[in-house]
């Protein structure tokens, strides 16, 4: 469910090959419930602009639960996709960068995070460092692949790769 207020208009068109971009938007007090989340993402002022280059998510704060964030990015004329979300969990000192990018039918999602204070059975508190790369495909040949997993703490370390769907 999606909630908040949309202000502006925008016009995007596909001519013979060349896509068209005018006008922009202003979305306020944007609430989204996924279902797969317990909380919504919020965000107090999103702006959408065209340009010459495409069209520009300007940086705005989100917010989903605890953590705090930063998004912005871009969607070219050419079709290239630029989406980037830094975010901070409050509380616990946790760490996400995520960035999508590349064509916007198969972009490429890489996270970067560290995980403050976790505690593994007896062992002391560290923090755990997460990287991936995901290899997203949309359409009717819908896939995700994860090229690499890496999860580190001190000097263990567990990698993974492969296929998530479909299997």
């Amino acid at each position: 469910r999606l909630q908040g207020r949309i202000q502006g208009t925008v016009l995007l068109q596909r001519r013979s090959g060349q896509n068209r971009c005018q006008g922009g938007l202003r979305l306020e007090q944007v609430r989204w419930q996924l279902p797969a989340l317990s909380q919504p993402l919020q965000a107090p002022l999103l702006d959408l602009r065209c340009d010459p280059r495409g069209v520009q998510l300007t940086p705005g704060a989100v917010t989903l639960g605890p953590w705090q964030g930063r998004l912005d990015g871009d969607l070219a004329r050419s079709g290239a996709l630029r989406l980037q979300l830094e975010a901070r969990e409050r509380h616990q000192g946790h760490r996400l960068l995520a960035r999508l990018s590349g064509p916007w039918q198969q972009p490429q999602l890489r996270l970067d995070g560290q995980w403050q204070g976790l505690r593994l059975g007896s062992l002391p508190v560290r923090p755990l460092q997460l990287q991936a790369q995901l290899g997203l495909r949309f359409g009717k040949q819908a896939a995700v692949a994860v090229p690499w997993l890496r999860v580190q703490r001190d000097d263990a370390l567990i990698s993974a790769s492969g296929q998530l769907w479909p299997q």
